[in-house]
């Protein structure tokens, strides 16, 4: 088993528990995408530099860039739903119950976690996926053990 399905089974197996465990909400990859196209939603990258130099969602923020404009109330974020993503799901999670206190004082307390992450963004809609120009890419930055599960097409570097 390869791609997605991977993904979705690795997720399944792995990931989930965590989200559940932790009181972590999660949102799948179409809610995610919607949300990207109506401009609902502020999408915080919570992989690591190395990752987002290569790609990352179109829009997207670092946590600390997130957290410093929802501190300042900038218009950007203000009253939009949060999504947070990593590759698959795992530091997406962490990111929002590492922060869980300071997304509640900031009214942001109904963040989620996208399942499948970058993975699933990129199968939901590829054209979201861009480099750090702006254009859209193929080019994406993944981890060994989910080595293989972004669509195809999608170049992989670890």
């Amino acid at each position: 088993m390869t791609g997605t399905d991977a993904a979705q089974a690795f997720y399944d197996e792995h990931v989930h528990k965590k989200h559940t465990e932790n009181g972590v909400a999660e949102a799948d990859a179409a809610e995610a995408v919607a949300a990207a196209k109506d401009g609902s939603a502020v999408f915080v990258d919570a992989r690591s530099a190395d990752a987002q130099k290569i790609s990352k969602m179109k829009g997207a923020m670092t946590p600390e860039e997130f957290l410093k404009a929802a501190e300042a109330g900038d218009e950007k974020v203000k009253g939009k739903k949060v999504y947070s993503y990593c590759w698959l799901g795992g530091d997406s999670c962490d990111f929002i119950k590492g922060k869980k206190d300071k997304l509640k004082e900031l009214g942001y307390e109904d963040a989620k976690s996208v399942k499948l992450g970058m993975i699933g963004i990129a199968g939901a809609d590829p054209e979201l996926i861009v480099d750090s120009s702006g254009a859209v890419t193929k080019e994406v930055h993944n981890v060994e053990p989910i080595k293989g599960m972004f669509p195809e097409g999608f170049h992989e570097n670890l």
